[in-house]
């Protein structure tokens, strides 16, 4: 049985350590279908692993999901080609593929907005191969890759259109990953973004899964 999400692999130097990282990223992270906080975590500790060996590092920043509540945390508020904005919902739209777990919306300048839906994550998890939050995880990095200049999916690893079992076992034993190229063409996104600075982004034209 496929499974659709997208992977990638560990980017190294010729020595086998990790490349230069750039400047962290910030993914703000709105959690509207109340996925259980150990979960999130877990799942972003994940995520987080996934791209720091891709020479990716970020930080995660839990942000309130009702108006009234987001000004008591003003970064929040914060835009810009460095904050990287994260939805997870609990449904997908009936008009999308029944194979998506997410997407991620491109713009000219650099995307920021991704979601994930998490039905989908709990679909994947009830095969029993892999965890929820080891799902989230890796559908997480998945479309944070997508944002990160990744627009096309690769015939295996992480990025992959769809996952196999085989893939789900890889990934609860930390061995399903960011491409060496991939890691590249992310770090280089990256360093765009921060030399760029904050800055408006142009309207958005694509949906990538």
């Amino acid at each position: 049985m496929k499974l659709a999400l997208t992977l990638m692999t560990m980017a190294l130097t010729a020595s086998g350590a990790p490349r230069e990282q750039a400047a962290p990223l910030t993914v703000q992270v709105y959690n509207f279908a109340k996925t259980p906080v150990p979960v999130v975590a877990r799942a972003q500790k994940e995520a987080g692993r996934i791209l720091r060996e891709a020479g990716i590092e970020v930080n995660w920043l839990d942000c309130p999901i009702t108006s009234a509540e987001i000004d008591r945390v003003p970064a929040c508020r914060e835009t810009g080609l460095t904050h990287l904005t994260l939805r997870i919902i609990p449904e997908a739209a009936a008009s999308l593929s029944k194979h998506m777990l997410g997407f991620a919306l491109v713009a000219p300048e650099g995307a920021v907005h991704a979601t994930v839906f998490y039905s989908r994550v709990m679909d994947l998890a009830g095969l029993r191969v892999a965890s929820e939050a080891h799902v989230l995880g890796i559908a997480v990095a998945h479309e944070l890759g997508h944002l990160l200049g990744l627009e096309k999916h690769s015939a295996a690893g992480l990025m992959r259109a769809q996952w196999s079992r085989s893939d789900l076992q890889m990934a609860t034993v930390e061995q399903l990953r960011f491409s060496a190229k991939q890691g590249e063409m992310m770090r280089e996104e990256a360093a765009r973004r921060v030399q760029a600075g904050q800055g408006g982004l142009a309207g958005l034209r694509v949906a990538r899964d």
